[in-house]
């Protein structure tokens, strides 16, 4: 049997036959999830076949999805309780800031000129159907602050990272709980939190942008930073009880700007641009999401690709990045509208010049005509 092509769905197989007939096995996952087969004697018969199952993927795929999904968007934002509690403390705590998305602390106490420690946040609105307030991934911050809030209560609980090792969640009883004496008036949690991080090292504010972030999120960072400091960009720091992981990562003038790092494939680079549709689900941008994607293109000390090594990222130069406006992106069939399904990721083009200048091959020429994103080379912007 020989593996013709996969394209998401369906996967196509070929196998020649004693008899000397060939037969073509199609298979696909159904809206359950249960992989079925059909078997096809006739290429034009399988041919059919797969189109048809690739026009419904793309007509009925975003419905299924969407009522997959139903359940889980019903559950509470946690990124937005979680900006609410930090709204509840914001009034009685001084010289605390909040730190880029994705790194372990969320905010920072500043305890000098550029000296810094980091406080985790963790939050719920209200109690559970036991009566008590459960806090969840406590665990895994040494060298931090944990504070947890009850905001219907306008509660708050102050722990060291280091005794929360070995528990996953906590649990805290209205009246009776071995938590109670954690528990600090929110008049005092200024003076508890810096009486509790007196013992530990303070780190600059760079340190606690970027400590415990993923790869991805560690390439975005770097860019933008990059970026800004290129063009001479200077963007607004990021408040106290500021949305976590927005589909707007900052400002530029009165432009809502999504920020993407492209990686190289072959003689050109990709990027994905899909946004959380829930667990374990993603979706394409919409329109209104966001104004203009930004789309760096960064060239490491191992080459174009960093291998994960995070000294290579975080001395990474960027060689320019690609401005997209939203509507030229909807044009070309890439952002959802309420008619239009929209892509998950986008192949981009160096302009001819900037690439025989990084002494990048070009692509050939079947590959621009069958390529759908060769007009963004009109969009780039060297550095």
């Amino acid at each position: 049997m020989v593996y013709i092509v996969k394209t998401g769905m369906p996967s196509v197989f070929r196998k020649d036959l004693q008899s000397g007939k060939t037969s073509w096995r199609v298979r696909w996952y159904g809206n359950t999830g249960k992989r079925l087969t059909r078997t096809f004697y006739s290429e034009e018969e399988k041919d059919d076949f797969v189109l048809e199952k690739k026009r419904k993927r793309e007509t009925e795929r975003p419905m299924v999805a969407r009522l997959a999904n139903e359940s889980k968007r019903k559950k509470p934002n946690m990124f937005a309780i979680e900006a609410e509690g930090i709204k509840l403390i914001a009034p009685y705590v001084q010289n605390i800031f909040a730190v880029r998305d994705g790194a372990k602390a969320d905010l920072v106490l500043k305890t000098g000129d550029s000296e810094y420690k980091g406080i985790q946040i963790k939050t719920t609105r209200s109690r559970n159907s036991h009566g008590c307030a459960q806090f969840y991934h406590v665990s895994g911050y040494n060298g931090l602050v944990v504070v947890c809030i009850l905001i219907d209560e306008k509660r708050c609980w102050v722990f060291r990272g280091e005794e929360m090792t070995q528990v996953k969640s906590i649990a805290i009883g209205k009246l009776k709980s071995k938590y109670n004496g954690h528990e600090v008036p929110l008049e005092d949690l200024q003076s508890c939190i810096e009486s509790t991080l007196s013992t530990y090292e303070s780190k600059s504010f760079e340190y606690w942008n970027t400590y415990g972030l993923a790869t991805k999120t560690l390439l975005e960072h770097v860019a933008h930073a990059l970026f800004c400091k290129t063009t001479g960009t200077i963007v607004t720091s990021k408040c106290m009880g500021d949305l976590e992981h927005s589909v707007v990562d900052f400002m530029l003038g009165e432009d809502r700007i999504q920020e993407k790092v492209a990686y190289k494939i072959n003689r050109h680079f990709k990027v994905n641009i899909s946004k959380s549709a829930g667990i374990n689900s993603n979706q394409p941008y919409h329109v209104d999401d966001v104004d203009r994607f930004h789309i760096y293109i960064m060239k490491y000390s191992t080459g174009w690709y960093h291998q994960n090594d995070r000294n290579a990222i975080q001395n990474a130069n960027l060689i320019g990045y690609f401005s997209i406006p939203s509507h030229d992106l909807v044009k070309h069939g890439f952002l959802s509208t309420d008619g239009t399904v929209g892509k998950t990721s986008i192949s981009v083009f160096l302009p001819i010049e900037v690439a025989k200048k990084h002494n990048l091959s070009l692509p050939a020429n079947d590959v621009i005509r069958c390529d759908s994103s060769a007009w963004t080379r009109d969009y780039f912007v060297e550095c």
